[in-house]
């Protein structure tokens, strides 16, 4: 007896032998499944059975028909796509491609990063957007890094390009550069920046305070920010010329009222500061008691008011220094003054050096002084001869002027009538404070000169 086995395929595979097979009583018959390339065998049926993935069968002591049909499917392959942080990769994740095609992936930074690196199978193919595998016949990976961007070089805010008058302790600020993780600043004396006067790369914020800078001199500035990925080019370079540099104080500084010959108190005054005299012996501080002082009355000998110390030694050197201090507001190194005309009335006055024979402020009459928003600004104020503020007459400060930044140098006496208001040091060899009279400041006489005149005036040291 004959039996039949048909052997049959779909697409992409054979089965050998194939077609229909007679096959005698008892005996056997193999077969042997082959897919393509790229594919594999899916199933095979015997008499409609599955009988699973197999590459061969032997149909053994065949005594009936039989049939086998050979499916095959295509071989596929996975690629592992994965991002850091800051960026992503699409598509992500496992990606099932088939044998022989492509896969395209892209690679996208957040905003402010860039792709560092990208990694095929482990291996850097450098810092590119997109990448495609072609004719995939094996598994693979690929993996993305990002890093952020160097920062933009800083725009620089204040002070503006070719400012004058800018003071000798001036703040340099400029705007957020994204991502910045530190400044760096530099002011120099020149602008090939050969001249370096101040140089700071651990800056965290956006604005510094320089201190120490020379009067009337052009400094130019610029700042550049960093982080991990580097540093941006420097921002464009800026240029201010500073104004005038405070009058050196020295020892000075720590009096309210410093007099060469006498001090003479109708009572009561409030004067918050320390009050000397030099070198005349103290018994010429008259009417003034240490009940009116917040601070401490100082005199050469014991013959000060009760209450009062005797310390010549520390008092002639501060009367040495208010001397200098007149020396300096004088200086010629300070520039030409800006002429004022007239009386001071209504005027207002921005930080400068400034000069006049005679300074007079009429009756109820008001000067301003503008810092302009710096409260480090100087103001200095010559008189060849005498300074007058006249009755109810006011010195005002308005945006940031401060009182310890304002100096008043008179080559004679200054006179401030009643309930006149006075603000900042003065240096003169003769004072007249009437009833009621207000200074914030100083009244200090150099060596040479002669009194400080009090009645019932209230003088405040100004805060450094």
């Amino acid at each position: 007896d004959t039996f039949t086995i048909t052997a049959s395929t779909g697409a992409n595979g054979t089965i050998a032998p194939s077609g229909i097979q007679t096959v005698n009583y008892g005996t056997n018959q193999a077969f042997t499944i082959t897919p393509s390339t790229g594919y594999h065998v899916l199933d095979v049926l015997v008499d409609g059975v599955s009988v699973g993935a197999v590459t061969s069968y032997t149909f053994s002591n065949v005594t009936a028909n039989h049939t086998i049909a050979a499916s095959f499917a295509i071989d596929t392959f996975t690629i592992t796509a994965s991002a850091g942080s800051n960026g992503t990769i699409a598509p992500s994740g496992i990606q099932t491609v088939d044998y022989g095609t492509s896969q395209a992936f892209t690679i996208a930074p957040s905003t402010g990063y860039h792709v560092l690196d990208v990694l095929v199978d482990g291996v850097s193919v450098g810092a590119v957007t997109s990448y495609t595998f072609t004719n995939v016949t094996a598994n693979h990976t690929i993996s993305a890094s990002f890093a952020i961007d160097i920062p933009a070089p800083p725009v620089l805010i204040a002070p503006a390009n070719a400012a004058v008058n800018i003071s000798t302790s001036p703040t340099l600020s400029w705007n957020v550069s994204t991502g910045a993780a530190s400044y760096r600043l530099q002011v120099s004396l020149t602008p090939d920046f050969a001249t370096t006067v101040y140089d700071n790369s651990t800056l965290t914020g956006t604005s510094q305070r320089i201190t120490g800078l020379a009067g009337t001199t052009s400094y130019y500035w610029r700042v550049n920010a960093t982080n991990v990925s580097g540093t941006s080019a420097y921002s464009t370079v800026r240029n201010f010329t500073t104004g005038q540099a405070p009058i050196i104080l020295a020892t000075a500084g720590r009096f309210a009222v410093l007099s060469d010959q006498a001090i003479t108190n109708t009572p009561t005054s409030a004067i918050t500061g320390d009050v000397g005299l030099s070198p005349i012996t103290g018994g010429a501080i008259t009417g003034l008691s240490s009940g009116e002082v917040t601070g401490t009355i100082y005199a050469v000998d014991a013959a000060g008011p009760a209450g009062s110390t005797a310390a010549p030694a520390m008092l002639l050197v501060a009367k040495n220094d208010a001397t200098n201090a007149r020396t300096d507001g004088n200086a010629a190194g300070r520039g030409t003054p800006i002429p004022l005309l007239g009386n001071l009335a209504a005027q207002t006055l921005y930080p400068g050096l400034y000069s006049q024979g005679t300074i007079d402020l009429s009756v109820g009459g008001t000067v301003t002084l503008d810092a302009q928003g710096d409260s480090s600004a100087v103001f200095i104020i010559r008189a060849s001869t005498t300074i007058l503020l006249n009755n109810n007459s006011e010195v005002l400060l308005i945006n940031g002027a401060q009182a310890r930044n304002i100096f008043w140098v008179a080559g004679t006496a200054v006179t401030l009538n009643t309930a006149s208001k006075m603000k900042g040091t003065i240096i003169a060899n003769t004072f007249y404070l009437l009833a009621g009279a207000r200074l914030d400041g100083r009244a200090l006489v150099p060596s040479g000169g002669a009194s400080v005149t009090l009645i019932q005036n209230t003088i405040t040291l100004p805060t450094q």
